[in-house]
């Protein structure tokens, strides 16, 4: 039985003697490759490069073959045998990651799996990996970047916003501060707006890596966003006094209060998580969109360099209904327009982007479809029970 530190020496070892090449199987991948059989034997298929056995075909132009991507360890994409559906899979060492397996098993199922605040990555299958102490295999739903595809109304992201804020208000009234919060840890499940499927690492191609996936817009398949990665959270309990934490570098380094001297004390996280939904609003669309002034004013509060004077997370929510409120249809059908497309030499982009606008917008009326598409009153289908799926 491999223990979570022999697991890591031994990889440490074979990484140190890897010469990096697509054509051979990293240290890393073994694993995988090791547990195609057995992973089968569970219902859940990976991709060609895995198989027992499995060679390199190509001679040159690697990159024009499927089994030549390789994903982020120490995830693993995977199609689950009974009904085609794409899932990924994250390795977890208990007690190690304890807490993200708890949160994660607690909010996918019995009362709080259905709240309609719930956006919390849920759990299809907890597996057990034979052969090692406390290592876990935790099934979820193959999901992709908030922001992939692109944006294209005003109104898809208000209902993005309205999401983000429903999401951590989930937590938080649970007691729980994420504590992680930024760009990779947002997701939306994309299964309505690319219906056909696409490629979990080339995401742009088909599943069978042969064309261009084909999408529709959010406002025509509204999506669910969901926060993942609760391997930082924690929960405080409010009998036991103010809900203090040491600081904790995630994926966004730019909290003020973890700066300098700041970084040796204890802080609050719950403010922090406010923080970290600004900034990346104010990142991705007050700096990487045109004319999101409407949201400014709310922003400019949640990132506030002083943690007691940025608003609360149901004081955000407020704010945002008040917001979408005070928004004609005419302003939330506006284009969303990337800053990137002012340039000078960006015309042409700007122009057909324009025109395809227009065109979108008229079938929208045509069908009568809302200026900020909504799927946050739905909630999704997830397992009644999410047990240990041991060997």
């Amino acid at each position: 039985m491999t223990t979570e530190q022999e697991y890591y020496t031994k990889l440490t070892t074979a990484v140190q003697v890897y010469v990096s090449d697509v054509d051979e199987l990293s240290p890393s991948e073994r694993f995988w490759n090791e547990s195609y059989e057995w992973l089968e034997s569970k219902g859940y298929r990976l991709r060609p490069r895995y198989r027992p056995g499995w060679k390199a075909n190509w001679t040159k132009s690697w990159n024009k073959y499927e089994d030549s991507l390789i994903p982020r360890r120490p995830l693993m994409d995977a199609t689950r045998i009974s009904d085609g559906k794409m899932v990924i899979m994250k390795r977890l060492w208990s007690p190690t990651h304890d807490h993200e397996i708890e949160f994660n098993r607690k909010f996918s199922s019995g009362a709080l799996a259905t709240d309609p605040f719930n956006h919390s990555n849920y759990i299809l299958d907890l597996l057990e990996v034979p052969g090692y102490v406390g290592l876990f295999l935790m099934v979820m739903p193959f999901m992709r970047s908030y922001n992939n595809p692109r944006f294209l109304t005003i109104g898809e992201s208000m209902d993005f916003f309205q999401q983000l804020f429903e999401g951590i208000a989930f937590l938080h009234r649970q007691n729980i501060a994420h504590r992680d919060i930024h760009h990779g840890n947002v997701l939306m499940d994309a299964s309505d707006i690319y219906p056909e499927g696409f490629h979990p690492i080339a995401q742009d191609l088909t599943r069978d890596f042969k064309g261009a996936a084909k999408h529709y817009s959010r406002t025509e398949h509204p999506p669910r966003y969901y926060l993942i990665d609760l391997g930082l959270s924690r929960h405080y309990d409010p009998a036991n006094g103010p809900p203090l934490d040491w600081p904790v570098l995630g994926g966004n380094k730019t909290v003020p209060e973890f700066e300098g001297e700041g970084y040796k004390q204890l802080h609050d996280p719950f403010p922090t998580d406010i923080y970290y939904a600004g900034q990346l609003i104010r990142e991705h669309f007050l700096r990487g969109l045109y004319d999101f002034h409407f949201i400014y004013d709310i922003v400019v509060q949640m990132v506030d360099p002083v943690p007691s004077e940025r608003p609360n997370i149901e004081q955000v929510l407020s704010q945002l209904v008040e917001l979408r409120a005070s928004l004609t249809s005419r302003e939330l059908r506006t284009r969303a327009l990337e800053r990137k497309e002012l340039v000078t030499y960006m015309a042409p982009l700007r122009l057909y982007r324009a025109m395809s606008h227009s065109l979108r917008t008229l079938r929208y009326r045509f069908h009568k479809l809302p200026p900020i598409p909504s799927k946050t009153t739905e909630v999704d289908s997830r397992e009644e029970n999410v047990e240990v799926n041991s060997s």
